[in-house]
């Protein structure tokens, strides 16, 4: 990153350039990640863990908000509360660069 603001979310595809954010930048893309998960019909939860040892510290999952059912919770799915995706996995899931045939536009 070469400028004092945060980059565009769809942009920021590793989490290299997550780490690399200061915390301001970081929250301003979080922000962004909760309007749009908001715009696609989500909600973005973050874990309440506040042990930095806890598995599921840090990390985020996208829940339907009309069924309330947990649609992205990355590897640990089934683990404490479907919390799993880093703030870069969300950002691929929601801008679609993840495969999972999702044929949404853009």
């Amino acid at each position: 990153m070469t400028s004092g603001i945060a980059p565009r979310t769809a942009e920021v595809v590793s989490c290299t350039d997550v780490e690399a954010m200061t915390e301001g930048q970081f929250k301003v893309f979080e922000n962004r990640l909760r309007r749009a998960a908001v715009r696609q019909g989500y909600r973005l939860e973050k874990s309440r863990r506040r042990d930095e040892r806890a598995i599921t510290y840090g990390l985020y999952r996208l829940v339907d908000m009309f069924n309330g059912e947990i649609v992205g919770a990355g590897l640990i799915a089934r683990g404490p509360g479907g919390y799993g995706l880093d703030a870069a996995a969300v950002a691929a899931k929601l801008y679609g660069e993840e495969d999972d045939g999702d044929q949404r536009s853009r």
